[in-house]
């Protein structure tokens, strides 16, 4: 979730990953005044939980870390909007 993975280890990723999003690439965005509001930036981390969930096997770790992450801040979400 930190980073994206690397082409070279996983060049299938961007081949079925239509919008390859990970945690360094949403804080350079944020630092770069790129997000107008929350709603936008719920996005993009929604995208990052669905792209784990979509190239990972259900069960395994990462998609089940992007399940906890997901409910986390979805709450987060809620309690500060």
């Amino acid at each position: 979730f930190e980073k994206l993975p690397l082409k070279k280890e996983y060049p299938d990723y961007y081949a079925v990953i239509k919008n390859p999003i990970a945690l360094d690439t949403i804080l350079k965005k944020s630092r770069k005044g790129g997000y107008k509001s929350f709603e936008e930036v719920k996005d993009d981390l929604q995208t990052m939980y669905d792209n784990a969930r979509f190239y990972n096997e259900e069960g395994s770790w990462v998609y089940n870390d992007a399940d906890k992450l997901n409910e986390f801040t979805n709450a987060w979400f809620e309690q500060n909007s």
